[in-house]
């Protein structure tokens, strides 16, 4: 009796194993590529808005577990120009993690000549968990500002972070990471302290995106040239050159700066303000026209006062 039993079950448990690896190889085979493909850019189409034009050149399942996304772009409106680029995203399935309980899918992705990557966790309590970090990536190849703002801000970038987001549509996913900058340029407007550009080694903080809205907190910036504390937030519009930015914090020159100032006068109160606790700065503006004052003038006005030595 025991052995019929122990064989009845025995031959139910390899017929399932027999139906589930055939529907695998079936959805390997038959797997509807360009079907998918569409599907995901339409879904993106409909999270992005009028800021562009989600492209994704090739997607496949190159294997029952691991499916392969290539040139995955965000083109402009005309799709003459890619305005956020992925050379490559890889989902992989982790079969030793799910036979332990673990649903959660690993993936990776090629960047502005970086690499990203981490754990998909799937649906719990109606949210999917996606953790990753970055390493190596140049802002200035991942994201084509300069088409944005008319100036090519550089960097690598490395960041660390989850986001949540919820199965039910139409509520907006939100993410919380850690970054840090280093070895960037972020060109000027107008002159600030003799300086066209901000020539930077580490910019760093927290950020926190819940659908529209990012907040940047705990903001530090270090150069040869200066420090800075900051906090602030960006509230994205279309076009995207439109989105709102408000930030507010200090900023204390290195003597070097100084030093390298041509106009004396300004330099001169650059230094008494400054001597201080730092001098505190406010930018008020979108992501075209920033619109930066320090010490409460605007930096035309800092040009003014140079001028009147």
């Amino acid at each position: 009796m025991i052995g019929r039993t122990f064989r009845y079950l025995l031959g139910v448990a390899g017929y399932l194993l027999w139906t589930t690896g055939a529907a695998i190889l079936f959805l390997w085979l038959f797997f509807p590529d360009q079907a998918v493909r569409q599907w995901l850019e339409g879904q993106a189409a409909a999270h992005v808005g009028g800021a562009g034009v989600p492209v994704i050149r090739s997607l496949r399942l190159v294997s029952p577990i691991r499916l392969e996304v290539r040139g995955i772009s965000l083109k402009t409106r005309d799709k003459s120009q890619d305005l956020v680029q992925v050379e490559q995203l890889v989902v992989q399935a982790d079969p030793a993690r799910w036979l332990g309980g673990e649903w959660v899918l690993t993936w990776t992705a090629d960047l502005g000549g970086g690499r990203a990557g981490g754990l998909i966790r799937l649906p719990e309590k109606g949210r999917i968990r996606v953790e990753g970090r970055t390493e190596g990536v140049r802002i200035e190849q991942a994201v084509r500002l300069d088409l944005l703002t008319g100036r090519r801000v550089t960097g690598e970038l490395r960041a660390e972070g989850n986001c949540l987001i919820a199965t039910a549509f139409g509520n907006k996913p939100r993410c919380e990471a850690t970054f840090t900058v280093l070895q960037g340029e972020i060109p000027l407007r107008r002159a600030l302290l003799g300086m066209n550009k901000v020539t930077y080694g580490r910019i760093q903080g927290r950020m926190e995106i819940l659908g529209p809205v990012i907040r940047v907190g705990q903001g530090r910036a270090d150069s040869r040239l200066f420090t800075a504390a900051f906090q602030g937030e960006a509230r994205l519009r279309l076009p995207l050159s439109e989105t709102g930015l408000r930030a507010e914090g200090s900023f204390k020159p290195r003597p070097e700066l100084l030093r390298k100032n041509d106009r004396p006068l300004e330099a001169a109160a650059i230094r008494e303000l400054a001597a201080q606790e730092g001098l505190p700065f406010l930018l008020n503006g979108t992501l075209a026209e920033p619109g930066l004052k320090l010490a409460g003038r605007s930096l035309a006005s800092w040009e003014r006062i140079g001028r009147q030595w």
